[in-house]
C-alpha cells in the first residue's frame, strides 16, 4: 500500500524535510531616517530602496573633480546601461529572443516517441519541470483515465531522471491512488508518497511546498479547478524546484492559467493482450489543447508498463502506406482524440 501521510502531520517528520511549517509574515522595521523620505546625504529616498541599503554618493570626486553618483553616473551600477558608449550585445539579444516561447526555466524535454505529439511541443517532448493541466473528456467517466495518463507520464519521468530524489513521486489529494492500478502502470505503490488533504487550500499549499523542496521528480494532485494566480505560483515553484506538476482538474474553468501544457483525456478501447496471463494494455485518447510555444495535437496511445513507453494504438499503426495519421488500412478515417 502507498505510504499515507496527512498534510497536517507532515511538518512533524524532520526526516522527509518536504513540507516545512507555514512561515509567518514579519514586517521589517524601517530605519528612522527613512521616515522623513530623505537620506542622511540629502538624497530623496525611494520606497523601492531596501532598508539599510547604502546611499550612492553624489557630488564630485575630490581627487579628479569628475562628477559621481546619480548626476555623473560614476556611483550607480546601472549608469553604464544608458551610456552612449556602451556597446549593444546583439548576440545576447538574439539568444533572449530565441528563448521566447520555449519552455521556461531552462528545463529539458522528454519525447513521447510519437511524432504527432513531439512535433507539436516546442522542445520536442514533454517539459520535465513545470505545470501541466489534465482533465477528463467526461468528468463523470474519464477522471480515472486522466489520472492514469498523468501517472504514466510521471513513470516516464522517473525512468529518465538523471539523479534520484528522496521522494520521486508524490500524490496529493482527497483520495488514494488504486494500488493495483499503480502496478499495472509499472509503479511500485510502496515508493509513492501520498499526502491526503481534503481542502483545496491545503492541496495547493502542499503542492507548492513539495515543488519548491526539490525532493520530488513528479507530483500528481487532484483539484477542482486552477485559477490564474494559483497556476502562476505553481508554475514558478515547479521551475525553481525542477519538478513536474500534473494537476488533475475535475471541473476546469475557462480562466486562462499559465501552464506549460493542457490535456484532455478519454478512455480508449484496449488492444489485444500479450497472452492469457497478461492484462490488456491501457489506452487513452489524448488531446493536447494548449502548449506554450507549441500547437494543438491529438493521438490515441497505448502504454507498455515494462518499457515505460507509449505507442500509437493498433488501428493507427496499421494504416495504409502513404495515408495520413488517423486513417486506417481501408481508407476510413479514425479520429484520434
Amino acid at each position: 500500500m502507498p505510504l499515507v501521510i496527512p498534510v497536517n502531520a507532515v511538518s512533524t517528520l524532520p526526516a522527509l524535510d518536504l513540507l516545512p511549517a507555514r512561515p509567518r509574515r514579519v514586517e521589517p522595521s524601517l530605519p528612522s531616517r527613512r521616515s522623513s523620505g530623505m537620506a542622511s546625504s540629502g538624497r530623496p529616498v525611494s520606497r523601492f530602496d531596501p532598508p539599510g541599503s547604502p546611499v550612492p554618493p553624489t557630488g564630485r570626486d575630490p581627487a579628479s573633480g569628475t562628477p559621481v553618483g546619480p548626476a555623473g553616473g560614476g556611483g550607480s551600477p546601472a549608469a553604464g546601461l544608458s551610456s552612449p558608449e556602451a556597446p549593444l550585445d546583439l548576440a545576447a539579444l538574439r539568444r533572449r529572443l530565441a528563448a521566447l516561447g520555449q519552455p521556461a526555466g531552462g528545463q529539458g524535454a522528454l519525447p513521447f516517441g510519437i511524432p504527432c505529439l513531439d512535433d507539436a511541443l516546442p522542445g520536442g517532448g514533454l517539459p520535465t519541470s513545470g505545470l501541466h493541466r489534465l482533465a477528463g473528456a467526461s468528468p463523470e467517466w474519464d477522471a480515472a483515465a486522466a489520472a492514469g495518463f498523468a501517472l504514466a507520464l510521471a513513470r516516464r519521468l522517473l525512468a529518465a531522471a538523471a539523479e534520484p530524489r528522496p521522494a520521486p513521486l508524490v500524490w496529493i489529494g482527497p483520495a488514494l491512488p488504486y494500488a493495483p492500478g499503480l502496478v499495472a502502470l509499472g509503479l511500485d505503490p510502496a515508493a509513492v508518497l501520498t499526502l491526503r488533504a481534503a481542502g483545496e487550500a491545503d492541496i495547493l499549499w502542499a503542492l507548492e511546498e513539495v515543488a519548491r523542496s526539490r525532493q520530488a521528480i513528479a507530483v500528481v494532485a487532484q483539484l477542482r479547478a486552477l485559477d490564474r494566480i494559483a497556476g502562476r505560483r505553481l508554475q514558478l515553484a515547479a521551475e525553481r524546484g525542477g519538478t513536474a506538476l500534473f494537476v488533475l482538474e475535475s471541473r476546469p474553468g475557462g480562466e486562462p492559467v499559465p501552464a506549460l501544457t493542457r490535456w484532455r483525456v478519454a478512455a480508449a478501447p484496449a488492444g489485444p493482450a500479450a497472452g492469457p496471463l497478461f492484462p490488456q494494455p491501457p489506452a487513452w485518447q489524448v488531446e493536447l489543447l494548449q502548449a506554450r510555444g507549441g500547437r494543438p495535437a491529438a493521438a490515441t496511445l497505448e502504454w507498455d508498463h515494462a518499457t515505460a513507453a507509449f505507442a500509437l494504438a493498433a488501428g493507427l499503426r496499421l494504416r495504409a502506406p502513404g495515408a495520413p495519421a488517423g486513417e486506417g488500412p481501408d481508407g476510413a478515417v479514425r479520429r484520434a482524440g
